[in-house]
């Protein structure tokens, strides 16, 4: 009965902290992007800047699959967690 209500708050516990992590990775990405654009501002007229600023791009996208998983995988062992924990209830 215990471990059951455990397993329960540990799921759900880690899903809030998943969720905050890909929040917060989320952010960094999104302001990695935007310190992009804004330091190509700087390079309009030159062609390599085109390039290098669309392999910046690329690097900083590709954080952002792995960041929905997290989140994803954090909502679900909320869920998990939360119905875990009400349908665990002792009984009287």
């Amino acid at each position: 009965m215990y471990t059951k209500r455990i397993g329960g708050a540990v799921a759900f516990f880690l899903g809030i902290l998943l969720i905050i992590i890909s929040i917060y990775g989320t952010h960094r990405v999104e302001n990695a992007e935007s310190n992009i654009h804004k330091g190509m501002g700087f390079f309009s007229g030159n062609p390599y800047a085109a390039l290098i600023g669309g392999r910046l791009e690329g690097e900083a996208a590709k954080y952002r699959v792995p960041l929905m998983i997290c989140f994803i995988s954090g909502i679900v062992l909320v869920v998990a967690g939360a119905g875990v924990l009400l349908t665990s209830r002792r009984k009287k």
